[in-house]
């Protein structure tokens, strides 16, 4: 299992910092960050019982085949979706997810991923917003690969979801 961790901290309460990522707002300026995302579609968004959201984007983005696999270019596809599944705790301050890669069934078997977003009181009206996520790809032919760009979108999300996080509350 691999895992990415990312925070930062930001003039705002995690109540103000929590607000934001439930705004439309937030997804809507992640795309534009995102140099490898063609588009983020926001699903659904509801509110479960117990007074937490579940909400789900699709992500979408150009097939980039690293250079020994060009010459597969013809079979594979122009695109590739993921979905994000996330449920928001606003009492909690917290964002668990799962990332589900839209492939073939027999796939799924093969990944793994589960992160979480926490904003927690930082002092003096701040807050540390972390962001984690656990992944692993079972393929003995490309799992490495597949790791390591998988490895690189998480860090650029997560980087664009801080800077916007930092815009909102300068």
């Amino acid at each position: 299992m691999k895992t990415i961790e990312h925070t930062i901290e930001v003039d705002a309460t995690p109540e103000e910092v929590f607000g934001f990522l439930v705004d439309e707002e937030f997804v809507a300026g992640l795309e534009p960050k995102l140099d490898k995302i063609s588009n983020i579609d926001r699903k659904a968004l509801e509110e479960l019982a117990d007074g937490r959201l579940r909400r789900v984007s699709q992500f979408t983005a150009p097939a980039d085949l690293p250079r020994f696999l060009r010459r597969f270019k013809d079979r594979a596809p122009d695109e590739v979706r993921w979905d994000e599944i996330a449920i928001l705790d606003p009492a909690r301050h917290e964002m668990t997810f799962e990332i589900v890669p839209d492939v073939p069934e027999h796939w799924h078997e093969r990944y793994e991923s589960k992160g979480r977003l926490t904003a927690t009181d930082a002092g003096n009206g701040r807050s540390r917003v972390t962001q984690i996520m656990e992944y692993s790809v079972d393929s003995p032919a490309l799992g490495f690969v597949i790791t390591r760009a998988i490895g690189k979108e998480i860090s650029n999300i997560f980087e664009a979801q801080a800077d916007l996080i930092r815009e909102r509350f300068r």
